[in-house]
């Protein structure tokens, strides 16, 4: 597998778990990602950072969150 395999998979896993959160907020009438943001108590930017596909430890953290409070379990 090369690194442009590896990164087309995560582009794809990226939009398909944007996906998901936005089709989540839209069903409970959150409009921005910074009210998703707050409602978790985190900071916009690095709510940000997870939406566009963060690997870090935080983004995983926040990512959890966001799959819990929407009850999220696969995507």
């Amino acid at each position: 597998m090369t690194t442009e395999d590896v990164q087309a998979i995560h582009n794809e896993w990226t939009f398909q778990v944007q996906e998901t959160i936005n089709r989540e907020k839209h069903k409970r009438g959150i409009k921005t990602n910074k009210e998703l943001a707050g409602m978790i108590g985190e900071g916009e930017a690095q709510f940000s950072r997870m939406f566009k596909g963060g690997t870090d430890n935080k983004s995983n953290q926040i990512r959890k969150k966001v799959f819990k409070l929407f009850n999220i379990t696969e995507i």
